[in-house]
């Protein structure tokens, strides 16, 4: 008899000791599930404000992509890596990508934007540039193939080691974000999409969601680190936002 109660006894014991513990373990979880959802919903919200989108979640954004230089119609395959590079942020923002070539962007949206590839690519760049960034530009060399990037009087040639890029947002009152992201080449523009996705949180600190900014970036030794190897050069906001000179007598080199 006394045997039998002893071990009733520690049963109860043992059976009560693994109740605390699991429920402990529950309640513990539970407060890690809830921070983390707390930081999550955090991070999203800060996300969408700085893309310039409205509300917890929804909401569309259209990616414009350029026509491949030898095949019109097509899509080079550097601009659609870059493209899926944006695009993981917009659906990671809550939102949905529309991916649109120049040609189907004419209609009027009040969806925020991303406008991928350079001007000889997306026709749709050079008119933001020429309409909300005048004082930025890409031009052409002789007997260079590859367009110089210019910020007023700066040129940012390409080179074996150095391939450059623009991550722009423009900030329309009343209007949705339009953003910028482009390269001279291919492989530095998704150098550009890939850095922009990386970079999130600190330009969200640095500009915040309501502060127009252009940066030029550089690529290093694309043709060694592909689109890894990314550093900012300058932030040239001021500058792009006035007219550039139309001609420029002496280049420089970034």
């Amino acid at each position: 008899m006394c045997l039998a109660t002893t071990l009733s006894d520690v049963t109860s014991e043992v059976v009560v000791q693994l109740a605390l513990g699991v429920g402990s373990s529950v309640i513990t979880g539970a407060g890690v599930w809830l921070a983390q959802r707390v930081r999550a919903t955090g991070r999203v919200r800060r996300l969408r404000r700085f893309l310039g989108l409205h509300g917890l979640v929804g909401g569309d954004c259209r990616l414009v992509i350029g026509d491949h230089f030898s095949q019109p119609g097509a899509v080079h395959r550097r601009d659609m890596a870059a493209m899926l590079e944006l695009a993981t942020v917009v659906r990671s923002a809550g939102a949905r990508p529309e991916v649109l070539s120049a040609g189907q962007a004419t209609a009027p949206s009040d969806d925020v934007e991303f406008s991928v590839a350079g001007v000889h690519a997306n026709r749709r760049t050079e008119a933001h540039m020429r309409r909300y960034l005048p004082g930025l530009s890409m031009r052409n060399r002789d007997g260079v193939t590859v367009p110089d990037i210019v910020v007023g009087t700066t040129w940012y040639p390409v080179s074996d080691d150095a391939h450059h890029g623009i991550i722009a947002r423009v900030c329309r009152p009343g209007r949705p974000h339009l953003f910028l992201v482009f390269g001279q080449t291919g492989i530095s523009t998704v150098a550009m999409a890939a850095h922009f996705a990386a970079q999130l949180p600190a330009l969200d600190r640095r500009f915040g969601a309501e502060r127009t900014f252009c940066l030029v970036l550089r690529a290093h030794t694309p043709r060694a680190y592909g689109y890894s190897e990314v550093e900012e050069l300058a932030d040239v906001t001021e500058a792009v936002l006035s007219p550039s000179i139309p001609e420029v007598e002496s280049e420089t080199s970034a």
